[in-house]
């Protein structure tokens, strides 16, 4: 599994006030859905929420799907439709 950490995700299941570091005792989802592809493929991210302790920070696990090819892979992350950033992804077989 895979953690990437990122900021401007929106509203989340549970208001945290600004400035304020997310409960660690309780994860913490957005409302709006989030879909990570890897080179196209889409990604499972079983979790897409604020970071517990981080204040305005969020984070995405995902799991690289099993048939991803090596080498230097685009990621597309996409909420609302609309995508973020481009980035890329190293993997190695």
């Amino acid at each position: 599994m895979l953690i990437i950490y990122l900021v401007g995700l929106g509203s989340t299941t549970v208001n945290v006030p600004s400035g304020v570091p997310a409960p660690t005792t309780q994860l913490i989802q957005v409302n709006t859905s989030v879909t990570v592809t890897i080179d196209g493929q889409l990604a499972q991210a079983p979790f897409v929420g604020l970071t517990p302790g981080g204040v305005g920070l969020y984070q995405i696990n995902l799991i690289v799907p099993l048939n991803a090819k090596a080498g230097k892979l685009p990621v597309t992350i996409t909420q609302g439709g609309v995508s973020a950033n481009a980035t890329a992804l190293l993997v190695q077989p």
